[in-house]
């Protein structure tokens, strides 16, 4: 398989959720593309999913695509949350909302992570999605956050797509804790921010002609623009109509990679 279109870039900048699976299920008309991208060695993973570690994604795409995925190729929001940490106030006690990956990333850059009773003492509060999300967790976060703690957003996804609909995302729960605080977030890690598309070059250790790849104009397209990048967004997840493009200065529309090569 070729594809002409994505032939003139160095790195490929693709999104998961809704692009290469939706509820863990691939979608057939996207993967072999990814698994070509891989092979060559121009595929870099840019998630706004903190659910699971880059070390665990890499585990996945690599049994997905029969070509390894390190992790040096996969950034999420929750690495880019933790290296965001480490670049503006440094390592510091973190109290987290969100699930292992987030909790793993921090660990990794060296954050200490602290519990629910020992929110009150954080100096920052990262919320991200969590599934397991609970009243005693907003309790505790908000008593950071009403102490002065840095309060940061894994990313604003209001929705996730799946096969039964949308869900709700981590920025419907950090829109609840802004409302019962008063306060705006003081940085988003994720997309469409800056600091991911760094963490994206720093950690793959790559430079070249990129584009990104997405299902969201809100977050991929966005990114894209932010960053002078074209983009393509697939009709596989969240996006399924051109009409949600037009007007956006390079960004492209397909109903799948498949499509995309195709007819490229």
């Amino acid at each position: 398989m070729t594809c002409r279109f994505l032939d003139d870039f160095d790195i490929i900048l693709m999104d998961l959720d809704g692009v290469i699976w939706v509820d863990g299920e691939p979608i057939r008309e996207n993967v072999s593309v990814a698994r070509l991208l891989a092979s060559e060695g121009r595929l870099v993973v840019v998630t706004n999913n903190s659910t699971r570690s880059r070390r665990v994604y890499s585990r996945l795409l690599t049994g997905l695509l029969g070509v390894e995925v390190p992790p040096s190729r996969i950034v999420t929001s929750g690495y880019s949350a933790a290296k965001l940490l480490v670049r503006t106030v440094g390592r510091v006690r973190v109290y987290p909302i969100g699930e292992e990956g987030l909790i793993e990333e921090l660990t990794l850059e060296g954050h200490e992570i602290l519990t629910m009773s020992e929110a009150g003492d954080a100096d920052a509060v990262i919320v991200g999605l969590d599934r397991g999300l609970s009243y005693p967790k907003l309790e505790a976060a908000l008593k950071a956050l009403s102490s002065g703690a840095l309060f940061v957003a894994t990313n604003l996804d209001h929705v996730l797509p799946s096969r039964d609909g949308l869900k709700p995302g981590a920025g419907a729960i950090v829109a609840a804790l802004e409302r019962a605080s008063g306060r705006k977030i003081d940085y988003n890690a994720g997309k469409p921010e800056k600091w991911i598309i760094e963490a994206a070059y720093d950690s793959a250790g790559i430079r070249g002609k990129a584009i990104v790849i997405g299902d969201r104009v809100d977050t991929d397209a966005a990114m894209a623009v932010k960053a002078g990048l074209p983009a393509v967004i697939v009709g596989t997840g969240v996006t399924k109509s051109p009409e949600a493009v037009r007007g956006l200065r390079g960004v492209f529309y397909a109903r799948s990679l498949e499509e995309l090569c195709r007819d490229g």
